[in-house]
């Protein structure tokens, strides 16, 4: 189960360092997004301490994931090429693209679409 947790944590940190420039340093970083950095990281510190790992315990991290992404996004919505804003373009496909595959999973039972099963079997799941 580590291998579905690693990528999502480390998907802020991956997002920092496509967003922010080459020449950027770490104190041109603001306070609250070396704040989700930390808690990013001490949170994938803490994942990796137990035996055994249950996706949900990576769950009060989510927050702080989409806080970083909401920044990154920000950050991206100020982008300029060649005069245009292609970064106000790149924030609302991305916006756009959430809200579509949101309607087309809640939509799936009544498209006939079938949703593949849980992997994570529990005692809430169907299996």
């Amino acid at each position: 189960m580590l291998f579905f947790i690693g990528p999502v944590l480390s998907l802020p940190l991956f997002t920092l360092g496509v967003i922010l420039p080459h020449d950027m340093s770490y104190t041109d970083i603001g306070h609250s997004t070396r704040f989700l950095l930390l808690v990013c990281c001490v949170s994938f510190v803490g994942l990796l301490l137990p035996i055994y790992i249950l996706p949900h315990y990576a769950a009060p991290v989510t927050s702080a994931i989409y806080a970083s992404l909401l920044l990154a996004m920000q950050r991206i919505r100020r982008w300029h090429l060649r005069g245009e804003r292609t970064g106000l373009a790149i924030v609302r496909a991305v916006s756009a693209t959430c809200v579509v595959l949101l309607l087309l999973r809640a939509a799936a039972p009544l498209l006939h679409i079938s949703v593949p099963p849980t992997v994570i079997h529990s005692w809430c799941s169907q299996d």
